[in-house]
């Protein structure tokens, strides 16, 4: 079983073509979803702090571990 994101075609020269390609990448749809993911990150790191100030230690502990060995999975699998 070979790595899900490269598939058959991964390495195709018609691949790397920008004319055959109407999904390029844009300067906006870059900056955009940076924006999106920063957004998301705060919002979580904010969840967390508010835990932290309110006494609940125990729980952003287990939310931290549980979020890093997922994202240890998730990075694996792709």
């Amino acid at each position: 079983m070979g790595n899900p994101v490269l598939g058959q075609n991964s390495f195709n020269t018609s691949s790397f073509d920008s004319s055959l390609n109407s999904h390029a990448m844009s300067i906006g749809g870059a900056i955009g979803k940076t924006c999106l993911l920063t957004l998301f990150m705060a919002i979580t790191f904010a969840y967390t702090w508010q835990l932290q100030l309110a006494g609940f230690a125990d729980k952003g502990g287990i939310l931290s571990t549980v979020g890093a060995i997922g994202g240890l999975i998730l990075a694996l699998i792709i």
